[in-house]
């Protein structure tokens, strides 16, 4: 099987325009948290197998995306740099 990292495409990162595109290999239905680096839920969104995560508001740094398929869980680092 497909290691659980391959389970999602994350694009463009670094972010640096509007949005960040999370989608799933797999065309399950995505869950995704987005974390500061102190630990705090910036963002929630549930979609089909593409949602897209409104980056133009955040801050420029380091953030972690918790990735949920329904069966895998992964935690994956994105860059915001405008």
């Amino acid at each position: 099987t497909q290691p659980d990292k391959y389970r999602f495409r994350i694009y463009p990162n670094p972010a640096n325009g509007e949005y960040v595109t999370v989608e799933s290999t797999r065309n399950s239905c995505v869950d995704a948290k987005l974390y500061d680096i102190l630990g705090n839920l910036v963002l929630h969104t549930f979609g089909g197998h593409i949602v897209q995560i409104r980056t133009s508001g955040l801050m420029n740094g380091k953030y972690f995306i918790l990735l949920s398929d329904g069966s895998h869980t992964i935690c994956e680092t994105i860059i915001v740099s405008r």
